[in-house]
């Protein structure tokens, strides 16, 4: 009995290797044999099991891989890839969570999956580079996970409805917390008769508490009234350089406008106003230092901003029908601001006045202004009852020495390529157009402007139109190839003189 026990306490101490492991076991060498001291090639059988080795171990040569190479790699994974990546290893669960493979990953509401993903990464993924939420009640059970998180975003964008506005400032003191938050966005999507006033003044508050942002979006869809909001007491280092605010109304964000502006007036770049801004508003966009760009309606008041010396880029919208006094305004800015580098001059449909954009063209090479800074001018004007502006811009352009590009979005172009010559516009470089290149590829006008302007270059913004004549003959299909949206450079072409007559009737 006891050389039984004996037996069976030394199996279990040392088992038995099976066959299969053995073979695992054994190290096999190739043999080499020598002649004359010489090493010859080693046997076939050797070579060809070095070629048919386990796969199971090549499936373990990842491991090996260093860890910047594994790193780049997981930086091209998709979100669900990654979350998997964490039960394959220990090693490899590690390196999916690293902030480095996390830092240009984009979760949007509207991509496939949203849901699924939207707790998982907030819990686990260290940091985001773009994050939207298009609206916050349908992620009710993952609040915790928004107050919680320790996921950075540096890009946020929040659609805000009537009962998620607390949510969203608990959002925002979250990513303040966190430190990463550089851009946001935020909409406010509320009617007047169901938003809480108290809700949106602790949401502006949050707003105005936010540090280290370098952009910020401000949308309202419907206009609520004014927010009563005090900002005493909020000290904020300047850090803005780009705001934008769309707020349905002068009177609803004026406060916290106001507050943006000033708080960060040492920083801001750019502004842009989709509708019209109160008076004081205008006094503190003429008195920031270093403001370059500026997009704003057209309203009375504008000339004070003829006061800000590094204005540079401004474009002026008119929407609807404009008054004697808007114009006039814009007018006297344009005529005081030398030190403008670009104009644009917007008006869309049903916008429409005998005094825009015409006395606002005029008004850029009026009489004893000085306009050699001024290099690129933009008129987009589609209304179709407007005068041609050709006449008006070929008796502007010659007051316009430094002008190099010319940006033109209306119906009529005949009299300004019968009359653009290097006279009229000696710095004059390119000239874009709204137009079907097709059409104008074919034009005699066209023809005769490239062979008058040797040094210009014109560009179309429609490849093809598809309605013209000029598109429904076979020619020219490179033009049809041609991506949407993509601009065409128009030049003289051999292959004109094979191309249909009718195309120069």
């Amino acid at each position: 009995m006891p050389k039984p026990a004996r037996k069976q306490r030394r199996s279990s101490q040392c088992p038995v290797p099976t066959t299969e492991e053995r073979e695992r076991s054994v190290v096999s060498l190739p043999m080499a044999s020598t002649t004359a001291g010489v090493p010859t090639v080693a046997t076939a059988e050797a070579a060809e099991s070095d070629q048919h080795s386990d796969p199971h171990e090549l499936q373990w040569s990842m491991d090996q891989l260093p860890k910047d190479v594994l790193l780049e790699v997981l930086q091209h994974l998709p979100v669900v890839d990654l979350l998997k990546c964490r039960r394959v290893c220990k090693r490899l669960g590690e390196l999916a969570l690293h902030p480095t493979v996390w830092r240009r990953k984009v979760l949007l509401s509207s991509s496939g999956g949203f849901v699924k993903l939207f707790c998982p990464v907030l819990r686990l993924a260290p940091c985001l580079n773009h994050l939207k939420i298009e609206s916050l009640s349908p992620y009710l059970t993952c609040d915790h996970s928004l107050s919680t998180t320790r996921c950075g975003v540096e890009h946020l964008a929040l659609s805000v409805g009537c009962s998620d506005a607390l949510k969203a400032a608990l959002v925002l003191q979250r990513q303040e917390v966190l430190g990463r938050l550089r851009r946001l966005t935020i909409a406010l999507n509320v009617r007047a008769t169901s938003l809480d006033k108290d809700q949106a003044s602790i949401l502006y508050r949050t707003l105005a508490l936010t540090s280290r942002l370098e952009s910020l979006v401000v949308t309202m869809s419907y206009n609520a009234g004014p927010v009563e909001c005090s900002f005493a007491g909020i000290h904020v280092p300047s850090s803005l350089k780009s705001v934008e605010f769309n707020p349905h109304g002068q009177e609803q964000a004026e406060n916290l406008v106001n507050f943006m502006l000033s708080t960060h007036a040492a920083t801001l770049e750019t502004a842009r106003f989709h509708d019209p801004v109160s008076t004081s508003t205008l006094q503190l966009l003429a008195g920031l230092p270093r403001l370059r760009e500026l997009t704003c309606r057209l309203q009375a008041g504008l000339e004070v901003l003829a006061a800000s010396e590094s204005l540079q880029v401004l474009t002026i919208r008119a929407v609807g029908d404009t008054e004697a006094a808007e114009a006039t305004a814009a007018e006297s800015l344009l005529r005081q601001a030398r030190q403008l580098r670009q104009v644009s001059l917007e008006c869309g449909y049903g916008a429409h006045s005998y005094l825009f954009p015409e006395a606002l063209v005029r008004a850029l090479a009026a009489e004893g202004t000085e306009r050699s800074h001024l290099e690129k001018l933009s008129v987009a004007c589609m209304c179709k009852d407007i005068d041609d502006l050709g006449e008006v811009l070929l008796g502007v352009l010659p007051g316009l020495p430094a002008l190099q590009e010319l940006d033109l979005s209306c119906p009529k172009y005949e009299r300004l390529l019968r009359g653009l010559t290097p006279a009229t516009a000696p710095a004059l470089r390119r000239l874009t157009v709204r137009a079907c290149a097709h059409d104008w590829t074919h034009r005699p006008s066209v023809k005769g402007l490239l062979e008058a302007n040797p040094s210009l270059q014109v560009w179309s913004k429609w490849p093809r139109c598809a309605s013209c004549h000029a598109c429904k003959l076979a020619c020219h299909r490179e033009l049809g190839r041609t991506k949407s949206g993509s601009q065409v450079c128009l030049a003289l072409k051999e292959e004109l003189s094979i191309c249909p007559s009718v195309h120069n009737q």
